[in-house]
């Protein structure tokens, strides 16, 4: 199963995430998050950090989750590329995230997102699978 695909989105960019559970859907999406940006394999995980959030429901947990990690990037200039749920429930979720100090000729920087959009945000698990829709605004 592919982690996530692209699809056309005007001037932003559009991302359908996949996972065969609620946990692997979460970890792809930080990886199509970081991968949107840069080159993901290039990635040494050197930096381990605990991130722990909170949600009113479920769907929104992964767009908390995705502004986290986004948050992170910016404040620290750090990239990651293993994202580990350890705990995770309908409204939280703890995991370890692994990566490194941003080198804009290491990681190949294509694009800055510059933030997580409600629009066509959705979170869906059918026949065993889950899907989020997500936009990255650039």
């Amino acid at each position: 199963m592919k982690r996530y695909t692209e699809f056309e989105h005007t001037a932003d960019i559009g991302v359908d995430i996949y996972g065969r559970t609620r946990a692997e859907l979460f970890q792809n999406a930080g990886y199509a998050l970081f991968n949107s940006m840069i080159n993901v394999v290039a990635i040494t995980p050197i930096v381990v950090r605990t991130v722990k959030i909170n949600s009113e429901d479920s769907e929104l947990l992964l767009m908390n989750w995705l502004r986290e990690l986004l948050y992170l990037f910016s404040i620290h200039q750090e990239v990651y590329a293993e994202f580990t749920i350890d705990t995770l429930r309908a409204d939280a979720l703890e995991a370890t995230i692994k990566g490194e100090p941003l080198d804009l000729e290491k990681h190949q920087f294509h694009t800055e997102i510059k933030a997580i959009t409600y629009h066509q945000f959705s979170v869906t698990h059918k026949h065993g699978r889950w899907k989020a829709r997500v936009i990255f605004d650039v």
